[in-house]
């Protein structure tokens, strides 16, 4: 009977562990790459990016100057529409999010980049 203490605080140590190492996963996977993707078309207007992204979940708002591709290159650009997956009721504050980052060319947009990486802020 003395190893059943030991037996549940090994069981739940590990479970915890477990559960902590998705909080550091880098991958976006496939079913939600596909469907930001999809929402967001080339040559849809900001306005439709910016709401269709609300939609999903993500605060949007528009910056200038370079990005970072999917794979961590830097690429320059003029104005970038970058959107981060709003955090859930119970959230750490820095936890790792979805991250889209879509081209703006004049009034549509282009290419996007989807990550999944920090963000430390209410998004």
């Amino acid at each position: 009977m003395m190893r059943r203490p030991a037996d549940i605080a090994f069981t739940l140590t590990l479970i915890l562990s477990l559960s902590a190492c998705s909080l550091f996963s880098t991958e976006v996977d496939q079913a939600t790459r596909q469907s930001l993707t999809n929402a967001v078309p080339k040559g849809s207007t900001v306005a439709e990016a910016r709401s269709a992204m609300s939609g999903a979940g993500f605060s949007c708002v528009i910056h200038k100057g370079p990005y970072l591709d999917s794979d961590g290159r830097e690429h320059a650009a003029d104005r970038i529409l970058a959107c981060t997956r709003r955090p859930g009721r119970i959230s750490m504050n820095c936890a790792n999010r979805d991250q889209v980052f879509i081209l703006i060319q004049g009034e549509t947009t282009g290419r996007s980049f989807i990550t999944h990486g920090p963000s430390c802020g209410d998004a």
